[in-house]
């Protein structure tokens, strides 16, 4: 390796119908569809199908050091962050809680979760906990968030560049690595919707490969093939994947 290699030690995750990066894997290496049939009957114009990410309200707390109720006000996008990086660290022989001079550079999807469980569910917690209603729905707040719990103490720094953030956390954990600004780095991205059977709007796919209409957009069907010219055009995929490089 040169002195401007970076690895990639190790990997966790979490995505529909498979609960670990090894499970996904093998359904790409398989050519199996994770979608899986809506819960409930949708009206026309809706896809039948929808992503679902196991057991999002499990989550352990107490391993954490987050109260009861601080973790019920949380996104589950955070909840499996927290769970995923610190797999990570474990895959990487680097989970034994002292203090590391590792960087956080997370992304997060806005959480529908404030939206439709807790603003709409419980307004009067949030009212008397708006603050930890707040951090723990806020994306800005992920990666300071993930540093804190893991105690690492390199740069933590939340990206948000749409579909691109994934890629663009990665590219500035390298960056930050090779100005020896840290050590090691975990790279982490979320993006769920909650409640997760909610369907999405039937698209007619794009006409063209450019200029594709906005009703045009989504796939027809949710069955989405990537790169090649069939591909038939948008559809969401939830999951949760962090890196330790």
């Amino acid at each position: 390796m040169s002195g401007f290699d970076v690895a990639i030690t190790a990997v966790a995750g979490r995505y529909s119908q498979a609960d670990s990066t090894r499970e996904l894997w093998e359904a790409l290496v398989d050519g199996r569809e994770l979608n899986v049939n809506a819960p409930d009957p949708v009206s026309d114009g809706h896809i039948p199908r929808v992503p679902s990410v196991a057991n999002i309200d499990e989550f352990d707390h107490e391993f954490f050091g987050i109260s009861p109720a601080e973790a019920e006000l949380m996104d589950p996008q955070q909840r499996l962050m927290l769970t995923c990086a610190f797999e990570a660290l474990e895959n990487a022989g680097r989970a034994s809680g002292d203090e590391l001079r590792w960087g956080v550079f997370a992304s997060a999807s806005f959480s529908t979760y404030l939206l439709n469980n807790v603003l709409s569910a419980r307004p009067q917690v949030v009212e008397d906990s708006n603050m930890l209603a707040l951090i723990g729905n806020l994306p800005d707040s992920v990666a300071t968030r993930l540093a804190y719990k893991l105690n690492l103490v390199g740069p933590a720094m939340t990206v948000q560049t749409a579909c691109s953030s994934s890629l663009v956390a990665l590219q500035v954990a390298c960056r930050s690595l090779l100005d020896y600004e840290c050590d090691g780095a975990i790279v982490a991205a979320c993006s769920l919707t909650v409640p997760q059977a909610r369907t999405r709007s039937r698209g007619r796919g794009p006409t063209t490969p450019s200029q594709a209409p906005e009703d045009e957009a989504n796939c027809a069907d949710r069955r989405v093939s990537s790169m090649p010219t069939r591909a038939p055009g948008l559809g969401g995929r939830p999951g949760h994947r962090p890196r330790a490089a």
